[in-house]
């Protein structure tokens, strides 16, 4: 009944405005009663945090999400409830770009920095924007990132040319925010601090298969950008 007074009454658009509202407000709700619990962990100087984990948990990771099933239940666009020189590992993976850029993401990025002890180590994925648009241009090496996508990807009215294979890659039907590249994100990691930055291979040890995306075999043909960042050892970083 509300439902359709609201419809008769309010303009799309204020719907959706609406809409975005009330959800904030429930994330609103969820990140308070995370950061609650998050104070049990308030003295520990060892944690390894997986930020942004969906539903890939990681057995001696403290598993970060606002989705249920994580051991903490925390809105990332926020100040983390973690000490300063707290954690030896952060682990994030298909979640940065989901954050706005710039503001969003460099806040994640300087609060990855701050929890972290000096010497620890940040590991982060995101897809390869490299690849969609090398592909676009034809060049040899990339063109196959085309059959990828409409082999691996749901089948849509909206994703069939080239051009919205280009764009589902960047948006993700407006989930994505921002596309990296390697120069990118090294650059972003530097100017909030970390060292020793470098890209490297899918390792199925601590990635997750399903974030591999790779073309065949050779982890150098993987379509997600795996890289790791060092927090200098004479960093002296206090809440």
């Amino acid at each position: 009944m509300l439902k359709q007074v609201l419809k008769n009454h309010l303009t799309a658009g204020q719907l959706s405005a609406l809409r975005t509202v009330l959800a904030e407000l429930r994330i609103g709700r969820i990140h308070s009663k995370g950061v609650r619990q998050a104070k049990v962990l308030r003295n520990r100087d060892d944690l390894k945090l997986n930020f942004g984990c969906g539903p890939d948990i990681k057995p001696g990771y403290i598993n970060v999400d606002l989705c249920e099933g994580a051991d903490l239940r925390l809105d990332l666009r926020e100040p983390m409830p973690f000490q300063a020189n707290a954690c030896a590992i952060v682990h994030s993976e298909h979640f940065l770009e989901h954050l706005a850029y710039p503001h969003q993401a460099m806040h994640f990025l300087a609060e990855c920095f701050r929890v972290l002890r000096p010497g620890g180590i940040l590991r982060v994925g995101v897809p390869d924007s490299e690849w969609p648009i090398r592909a676009y241009a034809r060049d040899p090496y990339f063109v196959a990132w085309f059959d990828y996508v409409r082999r691996a990807w749901p089948r849509s009215d909206s994703v069939n040319t080239d051009m919205e294979c280009v764009n589902y890659s960047f948006r993700q039907d407006g989930e994505h925010k921002f596309g990296y590249d390697y120069e990118t994100l090294k650059r972003n990691l530097a100017m909030v601090g970390f060292e020793d930055i470098k890209r490297v291979e899918f390792d199925p040890a601590l990635d997750n298969e399903k974030s591999r995306y790779s073309l065949d075999s050779d982890p150098s043909k993987c379509t997600t950008l795996y890289v790791v960042a060092v927090k200098p050892t004479d960093t002296d970083v206090h809440d």
